[in-house]
């Protein structure tokens, strides 16, 4: 199961970096909403990423006792 966590962090993470690579080509004056909707979906990843860090330590901690 441990896997399926570490998978999905990296799946998020690969998504987080593209979302920061758009943002930086981005003109906020031309494009504060696409800016803000990146930034939305950043924060809601890296909370993702988070949860699931704390979830597969979780589990580690487990496996170790």
């Amino acid at each position: 199961m441990k896997e399926v966590e570490k998978n999905e962090i990296k799946r998020l993470s690969d998504r987080l970096d593209a979302i920061r690579h758009q943002q930086a080509g981005l003109s906020l004056v031309e494009s504060a909403d696409k800016y803000a909707e990146l930034e939305k979906e950043k924060e809601t990843l890296e909370a993702e990423i988070i949860r699931l860090r704390e979830v597969h330590s979780q589990k580690l901690s487990k496996e170790a006792q």
